[in-house]
């Protein structure tokens, strides 16, 4: 099974393909501008899962794009609050 840290980069870089390919079309319409990661089957998070989304976070913020967590189970969403993660990205979930 993967680490959570190969998953994030993975993708990180598929956001980055996508969002060059709809650079080359000139339209700003086609490109990425929101990665929402659907969180209904995690249970439970740790610290290095939560460093790792912070990277991916600040990756995307920092190509024009934001991240946005969908349907993360109660467990999940306090350790993202005690971290302080959920203010980083402005209650997008």
């Amino acid at each position: 099974m993967p680490s959570i840290c190969c998953l994030l980069s993975r993708i990180l870089n598929l956001a980055l393909e996508e969002q060059y390919e709809g650079a080359i079309g000139s339209a700003n319409q086609d490109r990425v501008q929101l990665v929402i990661l659907d969180m209904s089957n995690l249970l439970n998070i740790d610290t290095s899962s939560i460093a790792a989304l912070e990277d991916l976070q600040n990756d995307l913020e920092s190509n024009g794009m934001q991240l946005a967590l969908a349907n993360p189970r109660w467990h999940v969403i306090h350790k993202l609050r005690l971290a302080n993660f959920l203010k980083k990205i402005e209650g997008s979930f």
